[in-house]
């Protein structure tokens, strides 16, 4: 979270489709297409726009309310260009593309542990199955109940019931 509050873009334009920072020229149309299902996990109403009360649910149902309202404020300006206090799919895809794909070779070393440790909220080095499953609901990502368990099989290979970071 910390990402959000200190990549708050301090000029706020809208890049040109024509321009090779556009996000429809750094992102393949899958990643958009995945891109924008992340955007419908955080928009509920399918409003096309993402709330302060949205993102602030979001974010406070999977993190456990440890975000103050200023950083949750500073998070969501720094995705919304237009300055009109909500996020639409537009500007989140823009932002994903600036500040996602640019570090995809550092993401790829820390994201992991990151991950896990989002998860892990006793840091005691496992997740438990029923944790993992509630956080995935808590995001909204859509999976069905089949495709938690898939999951879950495909993470715990040992079938211990808890998920390590090594798995």
């Amino acid at each position: 979270m910390r990402r959000f509050a200190t990549e708050a873009k301090s000029d706020p334009k809208r890049i040109s489709k024509d321009s090779e920072h556009h996000y429809t020229r750094r992102l393949d149309p899958l990643e958009i297409l995945e891109v924008r299902k992340t955007f419908g996990s955080f928009d509920p109403d399918n409003s096309g726009t993402i709330s302060f009360l949205e993102f602030k649910e979001l974010i406070t149902t999977f993190l456990g309310g440890n975000v103050t309202d200023e950083a949750l404020q500073l998070m969501v300006r720094s995705m919304d260009v237009d300055g009109d206090g909500e996020v639409s799919q537009e500007e989140f895809l823009q932002w994903y593309s600036d500040n996602i794909v640019q570090d995809d070779q550092n993401t790829l070393k820390r994201a992991p542990r990151e991950l896990f440790g989002m998860f892990d909220e006793g840091n005691n080095g496992v997740i438990s199955i029923a944790k993992f499953k509630s956080k995935l609901d808590a995001l909204r990502v859509g999976f069905s109940v089949d495709e938690q368990i898939a999951i879950v099989n495909e993470i715990d290979r040992h079938g211990s019931g808890k998920i390590g970071l090594h798995e």
